[in-house]
C-alpha cells in the first residue's frame, strides 16, 4: 500500500535527485498504528510517536526511488554513510553490542551495493521484512540481502525521524492511517475467507 511519496533533493539550489514512494504492508501496519486511529492528523503530524511506530515497527515496508539524474554509485554510498551512521549511533545506544557490530557489517555489505553509476529514471527498492530482513533492487533485480534490525530502522528513520530527507513528505504520511487501517482489516477479513475456500477444493 502506497502511503506517501517525496522528493530528495540536495545543496541550497535544491537540485533533484531522486522521488520516492513509501509502501507497507497493510495488515503489519494497521497493527501497529492502531493507537493511532480516531486522533486528527493535525494531531499525529505533531506526534513523535506516531512517526516512531510507522518507521521503527517490525513489519514489511519499503521505500522505492526513481532517479532523477544520473548519480555516480560512490557518491550514493557516501551519502548511506552520512545519513545512516549517525542513526546507528544513536540506535547502538539501546541495543547490544553484538547487534551494533551487524549493523556495522551490514552497512558496510549494503554500500557495496553502489559502485556502479546509477541512471537518470532508474529505480532503487530498499524492503524491510520482519526479523530486520533488508532486501535491495536495482531496476527490479534483487542486487543483495543484509539482515540487521538497526540498519533497518536507520534506513527508514532517514524519512520519519525528526530530521526527515523530506519534511513535506513526512507531514503527508500522517495522513495514512485511516487508509492503511481499513486495507488492513480488508486483508484479515480476506484471509480466512481464501483459507476456507483453499480447504473446501482438496
Amino acid at each position: 500500500l502506497l502511503i506517501g511519496t517525496g522528493l530528495y533533493t540536495k545543496t541550497f539550489l535544491a537540485i533533484k535527485i531522486y522521488a520516492f514512494g513509501f509502501y507497507v504492508e497493510p495488515e503489519g501496519a494497521a497493527s501497529a498504528l492502531q493507537a493511532w486511529d480516531g486522533i486528527s492528523a493535525r494531531k499525529r503530524r505533531k506526534a513523535d510517536g506516531f512517526y516512531h511506530d510507522l518507521w521503527s515497527g517490525d513489519f514489511a515496508k519499503s521505500v522505492r526511488w526513481v532517479l532523477c539524474r544520473d548519480v555516480d554509485g560512490e557518491d550514493v554510498a557516501e551519502a548511506f554513510d552520512d545519513v545512516l551512521g549517525p542513526r546507528l549511533k544513536r540506535l547502538s545506544k539501546r541495543t547490544s553490542v553484538e547487534e551494533t557490530r551487524k549493523a556495522q557489517r551490514a552497512l558496510a555489505t549494503f554500500r557495496g551495493y553502489f559502485e556502479s553509476e546509477l541512471l537518470d529514471g532508474m529505480e532503487c527498492t530498499f524492503s524491510w521484512y520482519p526479523g530486520g530482513r533488508l532486501v535491495t533492487q536495482l531496476d527490479g533485480e534483487v542486487v543483495g540481502t543484509v539482515e540487521s534490525d538497526n540498519l533497518c530502522r536507520a534506513l527508514f528513520a532517514c524519512y520519519l525521524d525528526d530530521d526527515p530527507l523530506d519534511d513535506d513528505a513526512k507531514e503527508r504520511f500522517a495522513s495514512c492511517v485511516e487508509r492503511t487501517l481499513r486495507a488492513g482489516a480488508t486483508e484479515a477479513a480476506a484471509r480466512p475467507q481464501a483459507a476456507a475456500a483453499t480447504a473446501g477444493t482438496r
